[in-house]
């Protein structure tokens, strides 16, 4: 199978991170490091992500994807204040682990 392209990107459609050596038939979970674009969430605000994907390898019944924010490490959250620090708190912030709903092939 071949590799797919997975991209994150914000609300105003600016891409956040993509990767496109991700395969849905042998690849169990790609992160986004933000690299390309932080994700800045201002006070009082809300921020959305979308994230895009050629699922078309999900070709046997049952086949699952599903996006989920891991409290495996506080590395897998971090923020700052006014751009200042770099506190890392992933494993309170997505205490139990925090899943998106799964699509599935019927």
């Amino acid at each position: 199978a071949a590799d797919d392209t997975i991209t994150v990107k914000d609300k105003n459609s600016t891409t956040l991170c993509t990767t496109a050596v991700f395969n849905l038939g042998t690849t169990a979970s790609y992160t986004c490091g933000f690299a390309t674009n932080p994700l800045v969430i201002g006070s009082n605000s809300t921020e959305y992500v979308d994230v895009y994907v050629d699922t078309t390898e999900l070709s046997a019944q049952g086949n699952t994807i599903q996006i989920s924010l891991s409290d495996s490490s506080a590395n897998n959250f971090k923020w700052g204040i006014n751009g200042a620090g770099a506190f890392a708190t992933g494993d309170i912030n997505f205490r139990g682990t925090l899943n998106g709903g799964s699509l599935v092939k019927p």
